[in-house]
């Protein structure tokens, strides 16, 4: 599990050194007209997000760590979020995910968390096509274990405090559809069950409405 999150870490971070050289793509023949679309209404807005509504997709992995990481395998996460740019920089988003836990010795023992948040991401200007973030977020995780005993399931389940940070890119690859990736760090404080710390590590689209 381990090796698996270092490589996607690695991955990630491969990821977001080639944003810039994906977004140049564009200036290729590749949809310019729609890249001369973006780039004007990201001059008259200033930084492309300010009154912006944005609709999120993602999927990737989900590693858990600590004592959560020491039970448990790293599994799929997948979710979406729709944002609204409320500052020059800033996008304000409500979210909703979905992230699976194979336990590392009991086979027929799993665990799934689903968090619902709330999040600020910052962009940071650095004058490429790709634009880093980093974000905050906190809200309400959902974290279950089930055991499947063959003719029924048994299910603890509780809902949990929990936060996140983290940094990603986003870029533009047509006049109204970005892509990104990224990794966050999320905390769940437990309370009958043990705390569910976890990273993701995560690509997907952002489409403009």
């Amino acid at each position: 599990m381990r090796r698996l999150a270092l490589a996607s870490i690695v991955a990630v971070l491969s990821t977001l050194t080639a944003a810039d050289a994906m977004a140049s793509a564009l200036d290729l023949g590749v949809d310019r007209p729609a890249r001369r679309r973006w780039e004007r209404s990201r001059a008259a807005s200033s930084t492309g997000v300010k009154d912006l509504t944005i609709l999120r997709a993602h999927v990737g992995l989900s590693a858990p760590i600590g004592n959560f990481g020491d039970r448990y395998s790293s599994g799929l996460g997948f979710g979406g979020s729709i944002g609204y740019g409320v500052g020059e920089n800033v996008v304000i988003s409500g979210a909703i995910a979905h992230h699976q836990f194979d336990h590392d010795v009991v086979t027929n023992l799993e665990a799934s968390i689903t968090p619902v948040t709330v999040n600020a991401d910052f962009a940071l200007p650095t004058g490429g096509r790709a634009v880093p973030w980093v974000g905050f977020g906190a809200g309400v995780y959902h974290v279950s274990e089930t055991t499947d005993l063959g003719m029924t399931t048994v299910t603890a389940s509780e809902n949990n405090f929990g936060v996140n940070m983290g940094i990603g890119f986003g870029a533009p690859i047509s006049n109204r559809t970005l892509f990104g990736a990224g990794m966050k760090l999320h905390y769940v404080a437990g309370d009958g069950l043990i705390d569910t710390p976890f990273f993701t590590f995560q690509t997907g689209f952002g489409f403009i409405l």
